[in-house]
């Protein structure tokens, strides 16, 4: 009688540290918020470059730019839209531009590691058949989509005005992407084989705005 006492109680212990665990993990995560729904949220570099590096070369942009869909109320995830603009090779100084041709980033459930501090994940969404194309003169780097690319930080500023905003660092590695070299191309990578070394850095300041007014509101991810 007593052993199996002993059993039980073994047993409530072990379910009970892991039921801690689960509930340390579910509090870990948050939310992207606004102070006010429906609300969308905008991502401007303000700093900086926002820079893809792939097939020993690397392309700048000046101008990164994210809009997000609507927002009802909190959400784990947050999909946005992206341009760019003012962009050249790190190599030739070529004037580059990258094409997004309907795919989005889709940055998912932020994990808490400090107070106002949080990393996360980014998923790269892509429609049926289609893929990023970055152009370097008669050069193609084609990204293709996939999930949870890291890594990706959030800081939340409180003290921002005029309202609260959040800092985002995107700091990417292990993207997918093929080359397509067209005539005279200056870059020397293997032609139409996947290379899996590809990156993405840069900052942005992300903010909220009133969906109905446009108005700026406060955000953070929390």
């Amino acid at each position: 009688m007593i052993r199996n006492l002993k059993a039980l109680g073994l047993a409530v212990v072990a379910v009970l540290a892991m039921s801690a665990v689960v509930a340390s993990a579910a509090q870990a995560e948050a939310n992207f918020t606004a102070s006010e729904y429906p609300a969308y949220v905008t991502g401007e570099q303000e700093t900086g470059v926002h820079e893809f590096l792939g097939a020993g070369t690397g392309v700048t942009c000046t101008g990164a730019h994210f809009l997000s869909h609507a927002l009802g109320g909190p959400s784990p995830d947050l999909t946005v839209t992206a341009a760019y603009t003012g962009c050249k090779d790190t190599t030739f100084g070529l004037s580059s531009t990258v094409t997004m041709n309907g795919c989005t980033y889709t940055f998912t459930t932020p994990t808490k590691v400090a107070t106002d501090h949080y990393t996360g994940k980014v998923d790269l969404v892509c429609p049926a058949g289609k893929v990023v194309e970055v152009h370097v003169a008669t050069c193609t780097l084609t990204i293709s989509p996939k999930t949870e690319l890291g890594t990706v930080t959030y800081t939340n500023k409180p003290a921002a005005t005029p309202k609260k905003d959040v800092t985002l660092d995107i700091a990417v590695k292990g993207i997918p992407y093929k080359v397509d070299r067209g005539f005279l191309c200056p870059i020397s990578s293997t032609y139409d084989t996947t290379h899996n070394d590809g990156e993405y850095t840069g900052f942005a300041t992300v903010k909220a705005f009133n969906a109905n007014t446009n108005a700026q509101i406060d955000g953070d991810v929390g």
